[in-house]
């Protein structure tokens, strides 16, 4: 495509917005690098037109059908929150959800932090169950308290 995704050096687990053509998405991630190249790879195989590549179910089909429609602008990542501790990732990640939900600007498909499926797993995922689980009862809380 031409257009490369910026790396920050020494970032590793964030939370960050991925800027194109003044709109966004908001993702978390172990590594950053990693997290460039699984979206590179998901644009690549959006522009070839491939049967996976265009699953509307992706988390980022909003924000490729936007590039699609603005080809030759660039890339620029805003760090929002940079740590390696997963459940400070994922509060992170709900509240800049929160603040972007009426944002018509981002291109978020989901305003609830992406888990990843094998979270439950014993040996899973890089944020375990304990993380999982302790996010989810500040979340609660968190809500508990917007209620009153």
């Amino acid at each position: 495509m031409g257009n490369d995704i910026p790396i920050h050096d020494n970032i590793e687990g964030c939370v960050y917005k991925l800027w194109y053509s003044g709109k966004y998405v908001i993702i978390k991630c172990k590594t950053l690098v990693r997290s460039r190249e699984n979206i590179e790879t998901g644009l690549k195989y959006f522009l070839k037109n491939t049967p996976k590549g265009r699953n509307i179910n992706d988390l980022y089909y909003k924000f490729y059908c936007h590039i699609i429609e603005n080809i030759g602008n660039i890339f620029w990542i805003d760090i929002l929150v940079s740590s390696n501790d997963p459940l400070k990732l994922l509060k992170s990640e709900f509240l800049e959800l929160r603040k972007a939900k009426e944002d018509c600007n981002c291109l978020n498909r989901d305003f609830e932090p992406y888990v990843p499926h094998d979270t439950q797993r014993p040996k899973g995922s890089w944020i375990n169950r304990g993380h999982y689980l302790n996010y989810m009862k500040w979340r609660q809380k968190f809500t508990d308290k917007k209620i009153e």
